[in-house]
């Protein structure tokens, strides 16, 4: 049955508001059932026997949906593509549906200005992928990381939503000969929003070239697009914008009160390559591998960076009462930072944040590996282990190992102390991939190679044997022969890059065949993109958890 023509303009108002509302549940939909989709990894990871058999289909298919392929600048992830394409859908059909019975103005119009309020009604949802304590993350089980890469996707596919509403607005109104329409103050400010919307999709893309020229535009521009597009809203959909407002502004608000609540004195401290930010922290627990947003007044007062937290928590049994952040300098504020080395600074700490894998020591194979700057989200987590083995002693033979990679010798200062630390219950190989072992130098960390430990005669507390390209420095202190398999006390040196697929393929070759081995890592893209290749290839179920410099 038609609807009456007086009617016609109410009934479109009714479904418009309904559609929009229908946004955020369709988007917590998606989102439930990406999570139950992982909730049952948990269980085939510890299934065993019989049961690994039937769960097998099941872990190959994750294992194909989880793997990201990359296409120069280009990635894609199957997992998250399935998630997107399936929001893109049904805003579609949130935007067509029930608009053809609509006679009283031209159908493109009515679907124009209902792509307006859906686009408008997109804006909670994506302001809440953006901030850190975000609830999605409980139904989705994904990082932060991830959650932002799709309030990025989200903020494409608004501002494509939005050209399609003024596009579809100016071709009616032209066709019309309302010109005037263009110049009244809602369709100024509708422009100007539009206009802002484009200077933070662009900002989103280049974030990576100039970080906080991003961040400078991006909080002008946003807070410009959403007092514009308020005005250029109507009254139905200016509710999402206010919420959206608050969102945001809750978030800025708690970051800023957390800064200052969280105030700490911190040391900058001058390393090979790198500075080191030691903050006074005794009194908090954070998670091994979290990272924190740090603000300092002295190189900049109005913005906030992340870094990783190299270090254990105190109150979780580590001997050290500071917070240790490794911070390699580029430009910006790390170049500004790297001038105060030997000054204390006043920090304040927002966090903390990350850490968002599964308890390793369910695992009896795990195998840590990092680039460079990377150990300091493995170095935490290879050092809680260690407490943890001292606490309570597996019965069943663990299987730990620790691969680091440094591009000079000197590197290696970074970790110095908790590399020692770390070989007390990991298999440590260390990889320094620009230079020879005649470059190492002969200190108590690295050796230059020699024959064999016995007629080396070095006094220090170490022991040193040497075979092609390879060092294995051992602590006098353990009474052991110096092993071709590494065991406790021990650190193994290379020189060169490491094949981290060949190095996976025989660590998890060597666990038993039901057993679900551990891996995260930590570096580089391409790190990153190696161990989550390797996993999709081999029919072996593994965890995987990987976290990269430029996410």
């Amino acid at each position: 049955m038609s609807i009456p023509f007086y009617l016609q303009y109410y009934v479109e108002q009714a479904r418009s508001k309904r559609h929009s509302q229908l946004v955020v549940g369709v988007l917590l939909g998606a989102f439930v059932l990406y999570n139950a989709i992982y909730f049952i990894a948990g269980y085939r990871l510890k299934a065993r026997g019989r049961w690994r058999t039937l769960w097998q289909p099941v872990i190959l298919i994750q294992k194909r949906l989880r793997y990201v392929h990359r296409f120069g600048f280009v990635s894609f992830d199957p997992a998250l593509t399935i998630l997107v394409l399936v929001y893109f859908a049904m805003n579609g059909l949130l935007v067509y549906t029930k608009t053809s019975d609509i006679t009283y103005e031209a159908n493109y119009y009515i679907v124009g200005k209902r792509v307006g309020r859906i686009a408008v009604a997109n804006l909670p949802p994506m302001y809440i992928m953006s901030i850190k304590n975000n609830p999605f993350a409980h139904f989705a089980g994904l990082s932060h990381e991830k959650l932002n890469v799709l309030h990025r996707i989200m903020g494409l596919f608004v501002f494509c939503l939005v050209m399609l509403h003024i596009g579809f607005g100016i071709k009616y109104w032209y066709s019309l000969g309302f010109t005037y329409y263009f110049k009244i103050p809602p369709t100024i400010f509708g422009y100007i929003a539009y206009s802002m919307m484009g200077i933070l999709c662009v900002g989103g893309l280049l974030r990576h070239f100039g970080y906080e020229i991003f961040v400078i535009s991006h909080t002008v521009a946003g807070l410009l697009f959403l007092v514009t597009i308020y005005f250029h809203s109507e009254e139905n959909v200016k509710p999402y914008v206010v919420s959206s407002t608050l969102i945001a502004g809750l978030d800025r608000t708690s970051r800023w009160v957390k800064g200052f609540y969280l105030r700490q004195q911190a040391t900058v401290i001058a390393l090979p390559d790198a500075i080191e930010l030691n903050v006074r922290c005794t009194k908090y627990r954070w998670k091994a591998g979290s990272h924190i947003f740090v603000r300092i007044p002295k190189a900049r007062f109005g913005q906030w960076h992340p870094f990783t937290i190299a270090s254990v928590s105190s109150l979780d049994g580590s001997a050290e009462e500071n917070m240790r952040l490794l911070i390699r300098p580029r430009k910006g504020i790390t170049k500004r930072l790297a001038k105060l080395a030997g000054q204390t600074v006043a920090v304040h700490v927002d966090g903390f944040y990350g850490g968002n894998y599964r308890d390793l020591s369910q695992f009896r194979s795990v195998i840590l590996i990092a680039g460079g700057s990377g150990a300091s989200f493995t170095v935490p987590l290879a050092i809680s282990q260690c407490h943890r083995e001292s606490e309570k002693p597996s019965t069943d033979g663990r299987r730990l190992r620790f691969v680091f990679m440094v591009q000079r010798p000197e590197h290696v200062d970074w970790y110095r102390s908790d590399l020692r630390t770390i070989s007390n219950e990991f298999e440590v190989d260390i990889y320094v991939t620009r230079a020879s072992l005649e470059e190492l130098p002969r200190d108590d960390i690295t050796f230059e190679p020699i024959n064999s430990a016995s007629d080396s005669g070095n006094t220090s507390d170490h022991s040193v044997t040497s075979e092609k390209n390879e060092l294995v420095l051992q602590d006098s202190s353990v009474d052991q022969p110096m092993p071709s398999r590494l065991r406790r006390g021990c650190i193994r040196y290379h020189s060169g890059r490491p094949d981290i697929y060949n190095i996976l393929d025989d660590f998890t070759n060597a666990a038993e065949h039901d057993e679900t081995v551990a891996v995260a890592a930590c570096g580089a893209l391409s790190l990153a993109d190696t161990v989550r290749r390797f996993d999709a290839r081999s029919s072996r179920p593994m965890y995987i958890y990987t976290e990269q410099f430029d996410m």
